[in-house]
């Protein structure tokens, strides 16, 4: 019977679209957890480096830059560093996770190049040109943070997948001053110095 032909043809077509469309459904689906969790990712790395490089600001920097401590406070700082990146990269969620651990080994303190664009991070720099904190965080199989659970891939025989985001946070320490040769120019330099410094002078 050409018409029971017909039905049946239908069905298998049917049957056809319907697994493609799963297919389709399944691929947005998961690409949208992936990218939202790289977002989420790509948030705790950018707060974990600023964090990180605000250490540069703290008076253990200071002593470093002026010579006072060198090496001592120069270790203290880059544990500083580390510590606060960690702790503010936790703060941050991601995609089923509670917070985002960023490992011991994906935290660098240096020294960047502040005027250029593709400038790396120099790991080991004089003490004095410390300015920067990069950091790298992962969802993946091997890591602390673990890899992304797809909803739907799984029919697929696809379970999860990985996806990773880095930042650099810099403490750019350059200053403008007045240029007193300029006529009408203000004839003071405006200027700072640590206040222990200060209080030491005076006295």
């Amino acid at each position: 019977n050409p018409s029971t032909r017909r039905r049946g043809a239908v069905a298998v077509f049917t049957l056809v679209m319907l697994v493609v469309l799963i297919g389709f459904t399944s691929l947005t689906a998961d690409v949208g957890v992936l990218y939202s969790t790289r977002a989420d990712l790509q948030n705790a790395a950018d707060a974990a480096a600023l964090a990180g490089a605000s250490v540069y600001a703290s008076e253990a920097m200071m002593k470093v830059r002026m010579g006072l401590d060198g090496s001592a406070a120069l270790g203290e700082v880059t544990a500083n560093a580390a510590t606060r990146a960690r702790e503010v990269a936790f703060l941050n969620r991601s995609f089923a996770a509670s917070g985002t651990v960023v490992e011991s080994g994906d935290i660098t303190t240096g020294w960047i190049d502040v005027e250029s664009a593709t400038s790396p991070i120099d790991p080991a720099p004089a003490p004095t040109k410390y300015n920067a904190v990069e950091v790298i965080v992962y969802r993946s199989n091997n890591g602390s943070n673990g890899p992304v659970e797809f909803l739907f891939a799984p029919i697929f025989g696809k379970h999860t997948g990985e996806v990773s985001a880095s930042a650099v946070g810099v403490y750019d320490d350059r200053f403008s001053a007045f240029d007193t040769s300029v006529p009408d120019a203000a004839d003071v330099w405006p200027f700072t110095i640590p206040v222990t410094e200060y209080d030491k002078w005076i006295a």
